[in-house]
């Protein structure tokens, strides 16, 4: 399967874990996709027993919020939440993801920062936690003693083992930027 193809079916998974059941014109817009692609994927998924269609439109089953946790557990995603963007600086949506054991692949954050612009959100932030130590590499070695505030706001949201790694996404809408962590996550294991 093509990683766009997948990329947008976990988008969707998510979609319906979060507020379904949706009808397709609402997912269509979340997905960013016309209505006779998004037509073809829900009928898809509903085949695969990933969900199914109700009166009020698409909603998970079991077996789809096995295969969501499933995707989620390959990609090392802990956790999202929405974060304060106006900490960091960018757009006016942001999404905080905890990715377990990223921080070794993490150099300056800037693969991270053009994946998720690729992907369509407006920039990222990847925070690190090492040895007890959040950083944003290549900008503050100690966020506790550079850059206090953000390490007050992030040091609370995510239950974080040494090597774990904070990707905090900015985009104009949600669907976007949680499409554009999913894309970085998933791109970050692609050779491992």
């Amino acid at each position: 399967m093509d990683n766009g193809r997948w990329l947008k079916e976990t988008l969707l998974l998510h979609a319906l874990s979060r507020f379904g059941p949706l009808g397709r014109k609402t997912i269509a817009r979340i997905l960013k996709l016309p209505e006779g692609v998004t037509r073809g994927m829900v009928d898809r998924l509903r085949r695969e027993g990933y969900l199914q269609i109700g009166r009020l439109g698409a909603e998970l089953t079991s077996k789809g919020v096995e295969e969501l946790c499933r995707r989620l557990a390959w990609m090392r995603l802990r956790a999202l939440k929405r974060f304060p963007g106006e900490r960091l600086g960018v757009g006016p949506i942001a999404v905080a993801a905890h990715v377990e054991c990223m921080a070794d692949k993490v150099t300056l954050g800037l693969e991270e920062r053009d994946q998720a612009v690729r992907a369509g959100a407006l920039g990222a932030v990847t925070i690190t936690y090492k040895d007890g130590v959040f950083s944003i590499p290549g900008v503050y070695r100690d966020l506790k003693m550079e850059a206090y505030d953000v390490y007050k706001t992030i040091s609370g949201m995510f239950e974080l083992n040494d090597g774990d790694c904070i990707l905090v996404v900015f985009g104009e809408d949600y669907w976007t930027t949680v499409e554009a962590v999913f894309t970085i996550a998933s791109r970050a294991w692609e050779t491992a």
